[in-house]
């Protein structure tokens, strides 16, 4: 069920403000008007469509779905990702979907796991955050990759704006030295990996907006 409701969510999406990562995109530079030029980016092999959906419930509850897919099927090699999240992130479910022969299949999300992870910066010393990650990756010959995460946030009270960051990591080749998998390399920035960003606006911080 959860699958059918991204599937129609990301269709809409992707007729009004398309949302992609692109790991081989072409630039391309467009004339806006007299002297006047823009940088496009169009996707080329590699790129996955991708949504993100706020559901918002009393008392600062907010469920959140990720929904991607592959408009080529290219994710053989392990790819992986992150979901940065508030200190309240909690996972609730993540699938793989994939067609095969003509035949539909699912499959649990590899490694898929919602762990505090380690960080430091200069400014503000050692700190933990909740993060979860996993792997994706496909049989060959599989067509129509796609696939979702589920999760739900408990905000504190004053909290008025949800902030979702996505980092995805796509491998192109099985040889990778030093080995290790594609979430991890994300989280110690091995790697160029393609994020996207979205914000989502709880009711009563829209409301308070409008107050005269």
């Amino acid at each position: 069920m959860i699958n059918v409701i991204a599937e129609n969510v990301l269709k809409k999406t992707s007729e009004t403000s398309p949302s992609s990562f692109m790991f081989d995109g072409v630039s391309e530079t467009v004339e806006t008007g007299t002297n006047m030029y823009r940088e496009n980016i169009k996707p080329k092999n590699h790129t996955i469509e991708a949504a993100t959906v706020y559901i918002e419930l009393p008392e600062n509850e907010v469920y959140v779905l990720v929904y991607f897919k592959w408009q080529k099927p290219k994710a053989f090699w392990n790819d992986g990702f992150t979901i940065w999240g508030l200190d309240g992130i909690e996972l609730l479910e993540g699938k793989l979907f994939y067609q095969k022969d003509s035949i539909n299949y699912e499959a649990p999300i590899p490694r898929l796991r919602n762990d505090f992870v380690a960080t430091s910066s200069m400014f503000f010393g050692a700190s933990q955050y909740r993060h979860i990650m996993g792997g994706v990756c496909y049989p060959f010959g599989s067509e129509n990759q796609r696939g979702y995460v589920f999760y739900r946030l408990n905000l504190p009270e004053e909290e008025g704006i949800v902030v979702n960051c996505i980092n995805y990591l796509h491998s192109s080749s099985p040889v990778s030295l030093p080995y290790n998998y594609a979430e991890q390399k994300i989280l110690s920035r091995q790697h160029e990996y393609k994020q996207q960003y979205t914000t989502y606006e709880l009711k009563k911080y829209q409301d308070m907006q409008y107050l005269p």
